[in-house]
């Protein structure tokens, strides 16, 4: 069942992120971006990368340094339009 929630999840990556460019490109100055599945995060922000929103990205494993200068990157700096989190190591 895990893996078929995996699969659902990665055929949504196509609609979410052209929604969350839609967003960006319709004048919202940040976007908050949760997901469940780590691989799910690493493609988000690897598309809105590419696309030029310099996201900051929030996932387990990360050093708490790294944590916070992704947050502080998200709230204090224009280009930084996105930031992709995954709902346990951004949820608190």
């Amino acid at each position: 069942m895990s893996e078929i929630r995996r699969e659902i999840a990665l055929e949504k990556i196509d609609p979410a992120a052209e929604h969350v460019e839609d967003l960006l490109e319709s004048g919202v100055a940040k976007v908050i971006v949760f997901a469940h599945h780590r691989d799910v995060v690493l493609e988000l922000t690897r598309r809105f990368e590419e696309a030029g929103y310099q996201p900051a990205m929030i996932i387990g494993g990360q050093k708490l340094e790294d944590v916070e200068s992704g947050k502080q990157r998200f709230q204090n700096d224009p280009a930084c339009r996105v930031i992709v989190c995954s709902i346990r190591a951004a949820g608190v």
